[in-house]
């Protein structure tokens, strides 16, 4: 169910009038770090074009109104809202929405850094969409770098070959023109000559289904290993399927399942009780590592009438209580579900050991997106 805020403006949208009190409420987080240092950017700009100023005259002093002075301006022509990373750099921007989901597109301009962008960020209404953390590249880094890494199977974990992957310069999801192919040999190794900037990577094959893999980053007279890219086999109807992949550090991550067992109270599918597709709970761990990048792959084979969660605990650090490894992991889960494809980036610059990513219930997918500290294992909720 979503919630309109309430809020008695009109105002003038391509056309037609809409009541500000029909807006929406959405929000993005991130961060921002030196793609060669790796350190924290501080003082980015970061803003989200909302609608053309000439078609909404009156918009720009409604949604001042709606959130708050200082949040809004016009841009070439644009309205804006907007915000600064913090020294850590972090950020989180709320906007109004006039739908109850759309597509945006994340903007960064820092002083001795180019313009960028991430593309197609899907925000919802009442919830906060985590974006990948931006790797932000000094305009003084030019040239061509080289990528390499590995395509591999989530199902097994094995290297897979012959797998065509489209490379768009850009961040998130780009749509522009696809400048490079490459194809992934025997071995599942894969590379390309790029020049500086951030890619992602359209990878399909016979048989499996199409991913995109945000965040391959090409650095001028360098070469980039590890970056590597998951594809699963296309799910059986009726099936869904979780993969998670993360960086070097930390070196174990591990998802837990939870869910329904009609009858017989819930079940808890981790690496010591992986499940079973076959027979109750019909869910199971497919694959797992613990030597960094993944995957961690679960399949529900059979979805049963209840609400099911998914997490992932950082076993590694799992006692500690001021880690912040799992928050820096790059962690990023791939939902698939009833044909839904759905990814979910890891909160940034958060102390804690276990991420709550999301719930299901039915054809529902509920964000859920909670970083607490938990060391149990065997009781992760």
């Amino acid at each position: 169910m979503y919630t309109r805020i309430p809020f008695v403006v009109v105002i003038a949208l391509a056309g037609f009038s809409v009541r500000a009190d029909e807006f929406y409420l959405g929000s993005i987080a991130g961060a921002v770090k030196d793609a060669v240092s790796s350190s924290s950017l501080g003082n980015v700009e970061v803003r989200v074009p909302l609608w053309p100023s000439s078609q909404q005259s009156k918009s720009i002093s409604a949604a001042k109104m709606f959130l708050g002075a200082g949040r809004m301006k016009t841009l070439d022509d644009w309205v804006y809202t907007y915000t600064t990373t913090d020294n850590r750099g972090s950020y989180s921007i709320s906007m109004p929405l006039t739908e109850a989901s759309a597509n945006y597109s994340v903007e960064f301009s820092a002083p001795n850094y180019n313009p960028t962008a991430i593309s197609n960020v899907g925000v919802r209404a009442n919830e906060e969409t985590i974006v990948e953390e931006l790797n932000y590249i000094d305009r003084s880094v030019t040239g061509p770098g080289i990528v390499s890494g590995v395509v591999r199977n989530a199902l097994t974990g094995n290297p897979e070959g012959g797998v065509l992957c489209q490379l768009r310069k850009g961040s998130g999801i780009p749509v522009g023109q696809v400048v490079r192919e490459v194809i992934s040999a025997w071995d599942g190794t894969w590379s390309a000559s790029l020049d500086t900037g951030n890619y992602a990577a359209e990878c399909s094959k016979f048989g499996f289904a199409t991913i995109t893999r945000s965040g391959v980053l090409a650095i001028g007279r360098q070469t980039t290993i590890n970056q590597h890219i998951l594809i699963t086999p296309l799910p059986k109807v009726g099936e869904t399927r979780i993969i998670l992949r993360w960086g070097a550090n930390p070196r174990d991550l591990d998802s837990h399942l939870s869910g329904p067992i009609p009858g017989a109270g819930r079940f808890h599918v981790f690496y010591s009780n992986r499940g079973t597709n076959t027979s109750s709970p019909y869910a199971m761990l497919d694959w797992g590592v613990s030597s960094g990048y993944g995957p961690e792959t679960v399949t529900i084979a059979r979805q049963a009438a209840g609400r099911y969660r998914y997490s992932v605990q950082d076993y590694t650090y799992r006692g500690q209580q001021h880690s912040e490894s799992l928050s820096n992991s790059e962690a990023t889960v791939t939902l698939i579900h009833e044909g839904i494809t759905r990814t979910f980036q890891v909160p940034q610059r958060r102390v804690a050991t276990l991420w709550t990513v999301f719930e299901l219930n039915g054809r529902e997918i509920i964000p859920i997106n909670s970083m607490i500290n938990y060391h149990d294992s065997s009781t992760v909720p």
